[in-house]
């Protein structure tokens, strides 16, 4: 079955990685929405790099979600991450900045508010590819799992993966750091217009405790999308698993 229940848990690091056949934007959009849908006086946090606030409104409403309602009684924030181009901060203390207004958001929710907190961040890459340097961007993901964990709110961080034979050293860092990891990836047989591609749930090495049921990459999941959300269903068969 996917997606597990219950997932993600308080304080977990979900890593999820696509490729760019098969974008996995559509696993983001379903964790922010079944969030607010499913728990009361939810909080979220999206850091925002690639994609704009409408499209974020757009696909939310598909799943009857009114981001403006949310983003107005400020239950959901928006974060830029990318400064002004004519700026001079540096991306360290763009990205130091960025912690600090996090921190403080977290604080203000504990004393005020009693749902739980979702943290997205869409996409680090972009980040890299931009020109942030590396070992400021692994600063950066170490001080915003520390950050959740601290505050006991799920991370969502997506990374992009262009070589798949070849991870480069942002990817291996998030990947010893991820309780879970989410590969989305297009079918290896080629493109097909009744699948979308196919999808694995593993745990990660700092995961102690594993409290769901993985799908290892050799049994993965396949999915269609829809105009509303993805099918899923077993690979081969076409039955559907949820």
């Amino acid at each position: 079955m996917f997606p597990p229940p219950d997932f993600p848990a308080p304080g977990d690091f979900i890593l999820v990685t696509d490729q760019i056949l098969s974008p996995a934007d559509f696993q983001l959009h379903r964790m922010l929405a079944s969030h607010f849908k499913d728990n009361k006086n939810a909080i979220g946090y999206v850091l925002s790099v690639s994609e704009s606030y409408s499209r974020w409104k757009a696909i939310a409403s598909r799943a009857n979600v009114n981001i403006e309602t949310l983003v107005q009684s400020q239950s959901l924030r928006f974060l830029d991450l990318v400064p002004d181009l004519r700026s001079s901060t540096s991306p360290q203390e763009s990205l130091r900045s960025s912690i600090r207004e996090l921190r403080s958001l977290l604080q203000q929710q504990r004393h005020d508010v009693t749902g739980p907190s979702l943290v997205i961040l869409d996409d680090i890459s972009s980040l890299e590819w931009i020109g942030y340097p590396t070992d400021d961007l692994s600063q950066f993901c170490r001080a915003l799992v520390a950050l959740a964990r601290k505050y006991n709110s799920p991370l969502v961080i997506r990374h992009h993966i262009t070589t798949a034979d070849a991870p480069d050293d942002l990817y291996r860092l998030l990947l010893q750091l991820c309780t879970y990891h989410i590969d989305v990836r297009p079918l290896s047989t080629g493109r097909s217009g009744a699948v979308s591609g196919e999808i694995s749930l593993q745990s990660g090495p700092s995961n102690a405790a594993t409290r769901v049921k993985t799908i290892p990459g050799h049994r993965a999941v396949q999915y269609r999308l829809t105009d509303t959300a993805a099918v899923y269903f077993e690979k081969g068969t076409g039955q559907v698993v949820l």
